[in-house]
């Protein structure tokens, strides 16, 4: 049964007319019933109805809402006090509310909370607390407009109607010059305007008591607007013990009053507030938008999924082949309908379900039900005790709700463990809620008012129109059928959707990695989707729903204004089959067409084993150079605009032929980016526009393809003296000598040379971002400014290239200064998950801080590690991390084979590792007799992991180059991670990629199976390779050497040793510490994993222990000036190695747990570290602040005595 309030004349057969006419392919007897009664409290009706199965499915509330023509409610909440919160049953509970309109909304620093969930948040004032909000359903698509929106005005559209939650402050004018002008606008455009507005203001014409001079200016500003009161009737709005008065407007304009009805106030509903709530309804002018339909993929029945696919694809029974375009159009929708369909059969739907709040509880329940029976106790006697019990139980009341989020939120974050909710806590602390896409400011000056508005100029901005567009013949005549036929083979075809992850965003076939990774696993998919796409390859075409892609427009971060359409980023969520082709080609240019001339030496974005500090180190080392030299260096940091959004096709498409590759692929390539749609999605609003330039961003192949454009230019024929680095659309130059004049022309060259490039291939620079800086410690030295279409670039002091702030002297301070400002934030964000004694682990903590905040402090610090000789810029980072380590510890200073016979070839390979050397050992069997042991000698720096996989790699080949075939190989191992690394599907390490050749030939004529053996079992030939391993690790032994790349592994190795023989070193030099330096002189890894595992109370315990700042009767002295004198024995001053090693009071516990009396740093060891701990806990002394007045026991009890 359905209901819906609906006002107006319609009869019931008009309304069942009109819902037959919606909903055409349903049957006509589908309504089983009507039932229609007096809507109570408002004219009206209100409307049962009853539907048959095929209807339920079809037809949802909202929709049947929609039809009849009405919203249900608009509440009108003032929230002067604090709200109860009970986001199940308490203010915000009535579903059938669409929006809220709140003045003073309870806030938590600067930011509204305790909102429900379903609900836009809509409010836009970043620097200060709003007090002026509203809370419009995610399925109303609400625009927010900035012009009109301030601490105490929130302004936003639904449809062609204006709402405005506004608050009067009673210390400003009446009206706001804000709500003036929106008035004046709303007249001038024929808007339709809603105002609901706490006044402070007293008039009789809303029924207040008496009229005061803000009631005269509020009511002739209502005249001369052409507003008119909703209010019906004397009941208050605002109500305390001594006062009762109308103060709480509803403002409606005149082509809104008659959409705007049952206006009402609900002193019925307790508000736990000085304000009442008030309703009325509002007549719909349009249609709620529906969200799509997700999948919950990671709950996905794959077993059904292929089990139905299979059956799908033997009905379908599609075609093998097809190379005319609709044969290969019908093959492509089919497959992706039968993927579809299987998918849904086989995968529940995401259900977003109501949060409910963890803190809230029974005891809560009921003192918010006695609250609000006093408050209406209260409100009808309106007597001095009943307001007085009132208020004390709601202060009671709203005290619980303190202690229980406290409690909750404590727990929460101790119980938290591991890197994915603790990324997920980080993210949520960090989140700006201010970040979202809504009414957006044009080049004109004014906003946009609607999401077709706001979704025109993200498209304008992001997808720019071209005034010729490119006029292309396409040519789709088949060709290079072999070629391709080799690149989507079955087995590249998997390879290829592995490398996705697998629950990535989809694009608008629906089709997630996931899916085509359990798809590709079914033989009969694999050669149908296998020959789809061969010939979608030789034919240079790509089926219509592949070309289509989603658009989303993400915010990007640290931007402070979110109305600048330039503070959003689009990225394509392009179809995963059109992604899965682009990495086959992708792989097919790198090694082979690409291979004979790859890309320039001076690009360091997306190539392989260069990052953004490669690019740095190239800049600043010839800049570093000229300040030595005291030479000059001139620099020019140039800014494209919109650089992938705005190259032409054709400059991709010249790029590619330029370096010879393949007509072919070069063809299909230009076909798929030249031919591309988006589509996006803003608040019900949906546009689709067709490509006309740029490349796809989040393309597999559009960094490649930029790349090479970008070569034209860093390749240009410019003076050598000139160093230049490309990172994607960041170009720098820089040149050096000791002639003002001269390097002004050789960068003006440069500067020209880009600017034709730019203008070449659509493309234009920015001169406002270009800045240019000439780096020297002259204080005088002159230069004309460079040019840049025909304007200034006038020298700056500084520049932030690629995240780091080089200034004109290259003294890195004020990178330092950029550096720990963004650390102290984000770890300030971070705070609020953290206290004294209680919050996330420090295991926890020290992730977070080894993971997120370091990371960006020694981002690039190759570069601006000379800083670091100065005392004042290490003090600086020692007090950055001290204030982190009182939360954690032990971090790193910042500045710093079988016994059986059997006719097969049984061979076995070990690996060993002695002094540093490592060594090979292989052992080939045939029927019970040796036919080959040998010893390798591999050297240094080399993994006991690369001498397993070289021992199987070498016994290959020597079995391959004895043309050894038809025989039952068998490899026996020790190594379970060589056996991994050789049966994964994505190999990256060169040893492992070489002997993974190497089996594979030998397995063309001869079957292959790798086994693992344990090793030291006594195996004889598991033995035999063993000890010859351990021979080939002797430089002195007469065995073949060879040489093998250093693995990640092994510099890691001697990286953390080296770091840990600088921290010893450190910590030794150091003239403080004093304490903490004598209880642990030797840094020992084991032992700060040991304490960083402990909760936060043992180690706050311990690191007074083991630093001596605890309530130790020698610290509080340093502070207090009272006597040292230890309080339980009176013998010599109470330290803590007097405390653990020697106070006779605590002898009981320490003969328990420590035997003898030992030195401290003794017990800082791995083997005693938790002794050491179980004394301090069972001593209890680190638990008692002041020992003079606590009570200690004689005798049992936790507390130790004296013996003897």
């Amino acid at each position: 049964r359905y209901r819906a309030f609906y006002s107006g004349s319609r009869s019931i057969e008009e309304i069942r007319a009109r819902l037959l006419s919606k909903n055409p392919d349903l049957p006509q007897d589908g309504i089983r019933a009507f039932k229609e009664v007096p809507a109570k409290g408002a004219p009206g009706k209100t409307l049962y109805m009853g539907f048959s199965a095929e209807w339920e499915d079809a037809l949802k509330k909202d929709d049947f809402a929609a039809y009849i023509g009405a919203w249900k409610i608009v509440f009108h909440l003032l929230l002067r006090r604090r709200p109860a919160g009970d986001r199940r049953r308490g203010t915000f509970a009535n579903k059938e509310v669409d929006i809220y309109l709140i003045q003073e909304p309870y806030t938590r620093k600067g930011k509204p909370t305790c909102l429900p969930p379903g609900y836009q948040v809509l409010y836009l004032c970043a620097n200060d607390t709003p007090r002026a909000i509203a809370l419009v359903k995610n399925d109303l698509p609400a625009t927010i407009m900035p012009m009109f929106c301030s601490k105490d005005m929130c302004t936003f559209s639904v449809f062609d109607l204006t709402f405005v939650s506004a608050y009067l402050d009673i210390q400003e004018d009446v009206p706001p010059p804000l709500l003036q002008e929106l008035a004046d606008f709303c007249n001038l455009q024929d808007r339709k305007l809603i105002v609901s507005c706490d006044a402070n203001a007293h008039n009789t014409a809303w029924s207040s008591s008496d009229t005061n001079r803000r009631g005269d200016l509020l009511i002739d500003f209502i005249n001369s607007s052409s507003l008119h009161i909703c209010n019906r009737g004397s009941k208050p709005t605002f109500i305390v013990s001594n006062r009762r008065e109308v103060i709480d407007l509803t403002l409606v304009s005149n082509n809104a009053l008659n959409q705007v009805h049952s206006w009402l106030v609900r002193d019925d509903l307790p508000s736990l507030s000085d304000h009442s709530y008030i309703q009325y309804s509002i007549s719909s002018v349009g249609a709620r938008h529906e969200n799509r339909d997700r999948l919950n993929l990671k709950k996905a029945d794959w077993t059904g999924f292929r089990r139905d696919l299979l059956k799908l694809l033997t009905e379908a029974n599609l075609p093998d082949s097809s190379e005319d375009l609709p044969g290969i159009e019908h093959r492509c929708n089919s497959l992706v309908e039968i993927l579809n369909t299987a998918i849904r059969a086989n995968a529940p739907k995401l259900f977003c379900r109501k949060k409910y709040s963890p803190w809230w509880s029974q005891e809560l329940t009921r003192m918010k039900k006695n609250t609000r029976r006093l408050q209406r106790l209260a409100n009808g006697s309106n007597t001095p005790e009943d307001w007085e019990n009132y208020h004390s139980a709601l202060r009671m009341y709203k005290s619980a709700i303190r202690r229980a989020k406290k409690t909750t939120w404590k727990a929460y974050c101790a119980g938290l463990e591991g890197q994915h909710p603790t990324a997920r806590l980080v993210r949520t602390l960090r989140h700006d809620t201010l970040a979202q896409c809504n009414s957006l400011l044009h080049l004109d000056g004014n906003y946009t008012t609607s999401a077709e508005g706001s979704l025109n100029l993200l498209f304008s901005t992001c997808f720019p129109q071209v005034d010729e567009p490119e006029y292309v013949v396409d040519d789709h005549r088949p060709c290079d059928h072999k070629l391709f036929q080799q690149c989507a083979t079955p087995q590249l075809l998997q390879l290829a959707a592995n490398s996705f992850k697998p629950y990535k965003s989809s694009g608008p076939d629906n089709i997630a990695p996931c899916i085509l990774q359990e798809a590709l696993k079914l033989q009969n998919f694999a050669d149908s989707f296998s020959k789809l796409l061969v010939d979608c390859y030789t034919t240079g075409y790509i089926p219509t729903i592949w070309r289509m892609s989603r658009v989303v427009f993400i915010p990007k971060p640290a931007k402070g204004d979110y109305t600048n359409v330039k503070s959003f980023r689009p990225i394509s969520l392009t179809s995963f089959c059109v992604k899965l082709m682009e990495r086959l080609i992708l792989w097919r240019l790198r090694e082979c067409d690409l291979r004979s001339d790859p890309v320039s030496k001076y690009q360091y974005a997306f190539q392989p084993g260069r990052t953004t500090e490669h690019a740095l180190h190239a800049i600043t080392s010839k800049i570093e150079s000229a300040i030595l030299s005291k030479q000059l260096a001139c620099g020019l940091f140039v800014d494209f605009e919109g650089a992938f959004d705005n190259v032409l096709f054709r400059s991709f498409r010249n790029s590619l032929s330029r370096r010879n590759v393949r007509h072919s692929i070069v063809r299909w390539i230009y076909f798929m980016i030249r031919k591309r749609f988006v589509t996006s999605t803003l608040m019900g609003v949906t546009l689709t526009r067709a490509v006309m330039k740029g490349g796809p961003q989040g393309g597999v192949l559009t960094p490649l393809l930029w790349n090479l454009v970008m070569d034209e230019l860093l390749t240009a024929d410019i003076p050598s003296s000139i160093t230049r680095a490309g990172y994607a659309d960041d170009v720098a130059a820089v040149v050096s000598g000791p002639d003002p004049a001269t390097l002004r022309n050789l960068m003006q060259q440069f500067a020209d040379k880009a600017a034709d490039w730019a203008t070449q291939h659509g493309l234009k620079i920015s001169v406002t971002k270009t800045v240019a800086v000439v780096f020297t410690k002259r204080r005088k030295w002159e230069m004309k400014n460079l040019t840049v279409y025909g304007r200034n670039i006038p020298f700056k002091k500084e520049v932030k290239y690629l995240g780091v702030t080089l200034t004109h002297d290259l003294r890195w301070t004020k990178h330092l200064d950029n550096v720990i400002g963004r650390a102290k934030r984000c770890f300030a964000q971070l705070r609020r998950a953290i206290g004294p004694t209680w919050g996330l682990s420090p295991r926890t903590v020290r992730w977070i801080y080894t993971g997120i905040i370091r990371p960006s402090i020694t981002y690039a610090s190759l570069i601006w590690t000379s800083v670091l000789e100065q005392k004042a810029a290490r003090q600086r980072l020692y007090q950055l991390q001290g204030s982190i380590c009182r939360a954690i510890t032990d971090n790193i200073p910042l500045d710093v084979g079988v016994n059986r016979r059997s006719q097969g070839i049984h061979c076995f390979t070990d690996g060993s590792l002695f002094n540093g050397r490592a060594g090979a050992g292989i052992a080939i069997f045939h029927e019970g007799k040796m036919l080959l042991q040998e010893s390798l000698h591999l050297g240094e720096n080399t993994s006991v992991f690369q001498a397993e996989i070289c021992a199987i790699e070498q016994c290959a080949q020597q079995l391959f180059q004895a043309n050894i075939n038809n025989f039952d190989i068998n490899f026996y191992t020790d190594s379970q991670a060589a056996i991994k690394a050789l049966t994964t599907e994505n190999i990256s390490a060169a040893t492992v990629s070489q002997c993974h050749r190497s089996v594979q030939s030998l397995s063309v004529l001869n079957r292959i199976r790798i086994i693992w053996t344990p090793g030291h079992s006594n195996i004889l030939g598991n033995e035999l390779a063993d000890s010859l391993a351990k021979e080939g690790s002797n430089p002195d032994g007469n065995h073949r050497l060879m040489r093998l790349p250093t693995p990640r592994s092994q510099v890691t190795r001697h990286i953390n040793r080296w770091l840990h023989q600088q921290h010893q070193l450190h910590w030794n030099s150091c003239t403080e510490y004093r304490q903490s330096r004598s209880a642990m002189p030797n840094l020992n890894r084991k032992v700060s994993d040991y304490l960083i595992s402990l909760n936060r109370t043992d180690l706050r315990e311990m690191c007074m222990v083991l630093t001596g700042h605890g309530f130790f009767q020698r610290h509080i002295s340093l502070q207090t000036g009272c006597p040292p004198t230890c309080p339980f024995c009176g013998i010599g001053e109470e330290t803590a190695e007097h405390h653990v090693t020697f106070c006779p009071y605590f002898n009981k516990a320490r003969h328990k747990y420590l035997g003898h009396p030992q030195r401290m740093d003794e017990l800082t060891t791995a083997d005693n570290i938790r002794d050491l701990r179980a004394f301090v806990r069972d001593s209890g002394r680190m638990r008692v602040a002041d020992a003079s007045t606590a009570d200690l026991p004689t005798t049992g009890g936790d507390w130790a005595h004296p013996q003897g």
